[in-house]
């Protein structure tokens, strides 16, 4: 049997609308500092702008508006996409050149 919170489900609602208050403020005044941010971890103006879109899903996420400021908070969670995403291509690089080397060493064998 489940009972419900009215109080907690009321806190959630306000914290999600805060969270959507604080993100827009921060879009409309930090989003360009944050896509140079990305820009110059991923030399890539395409993967920053996903980078940026993406830290912002991460912040709308949050169960709660983080305190300090959220501006630098926001610029730790662009820095954490981009350290992923290099990773991911990294990762992505040794994958393909395994797979090369693999297929290379199998072209003088019979059952390749």
């Amino acid at each position: 049997m489940s009972t419900s919170n009215p109080s907690s489900s009321k806190s959630m609602t306000e914290t999600s609308k805060a969270l959507r208050k604080a993100a827009d403020l921060l879009y409309r005044t930090e989003s360009a500092k944050l896509r140079k941010k990305a820009h110059a971890l991923l030399r890539n103006e395409a993967d920053a702008e996903d980078a940026v879109q993406e830290a912002f899903v991460v912040f709308l996420e949050l169960s709660e508006l983080p305190s300090g400021n959220v501006a630098h908070y926001m610029g730790a969670i662009v820095a954490r996409v981009c350290r992923d995403r290099l990773r991911t291509r990294s990762f992505d690089g040794v994958l393909r050149a395994a797979s090369r080397a693999l297929l290379k060493k199998g072209e003088g064998s019979p059952d390749a």
